[in-house]
């Protein structure tokens, strides 16, 4: 048997070793294919949050400055919409709003949205009052005590400006949107889907400080379940806070 032998600079290549080769060649190309949707296919699904980037846009109504910054916007319906404000980056739009709770107001954003939850990246002095008159919102109703097994997130980035905007891979982008007084949200996965629920603080700032570490981990969390109007809030103190759950 005299086995095949190719020299690179030889115009021709054996006919046995150019078959095996080209089947080689075809496998490798049909492995990564299959390999490539494999790995498509089994990665997480794209969270369904849009981030309008680029697109400026006027929103009119009244600000609500507390438990956290947010518009209501009138609409011809009657029943205003939510939306949440923060600011450009990775900042929150408490000083943005301060002072200005129950004023009506007109501003410049981009709007961030997921489901039924809006958000407004608020242009900087680009908030202008319409009206001198300040409109009290509703009231906030407390629930009692409350326990929840979920996953801290900043809130800018899960609704849409990121994506993931949760889990351990987007862990480092929510510390420092955290930091910068973005609004925390606890995710918390239930049988009948995934329910949102803003983080307060009741004790000033102290806990504030705590959430970063507490991002992107699953954790459990005690505290006081308030809901004003269709927005539910979690108040917590430091005590409220357990060990990450496994």
């Amino acid at each position: 048997m005299i086995d095949d032998f190719y020299i690179g600079y030889e115009p021709r290549m054996p006919d046995g070793l150019s078959r095996m080769l080209r089947a080689t060649a075809v496998s490798l190309a049909m492995l990564s294919l299959v390999t490539a949707g494999v790995l498509v296919w089994a990665q997480e699904r794209s969270s369904p949050g849009t981030f309008h980037y680029g697109e400026l846009r006027s929103f009119s109504g009244r600000i609500v400055e507390h438990p956290l910054p947010g518009l209501e916007v009138a609409r011809e319906s009657g029943q205003p919409v939510w939306h949440w404000l923060v600011g450009p980056g990775k900042h929150g739009a408490a000083r943005l709003v301060a002072g200005l709770d129950g004023r009506h107001v007109r501003l410049s954003g981009t709007l961030v949205e997921r489901g039924d939850d809006r958000m407004i990246e608020v242009v900087p002095d680009s908030i202008t009052d319409v009206s001198a008159e300040r409109t009290p919102g509703p009231p906030i109703e407390n629930l009692g005590a409350a326990m929840f097994d979920g996953e801290i997130v900043d809130s800018k980035c899960y609704l849409g400006v990121m994506k993931p905007g949760q889990g351990p891979t987007h862990r480092d982008c929510a510390v420092r949107c955290l930091l910068g007084q973005v609004p925390a949200m606890l995710v918390v996965r239930e049988s009948k889907g995934v329910k949102r629920i803003a983080l307060i603080v009741s004790d000033g700032e102290s806990f504030q400080r705590m959430l970063p570490a507490l991002a992107g981990r699953p954790i459990r969390l005690y505290g006081t379940l308030m809901v004003r109007g269709e927005q539910s809030f979690l108040s917590l103190s430091p005590i409220d806070s357990r060990s990450p759950v496994r």
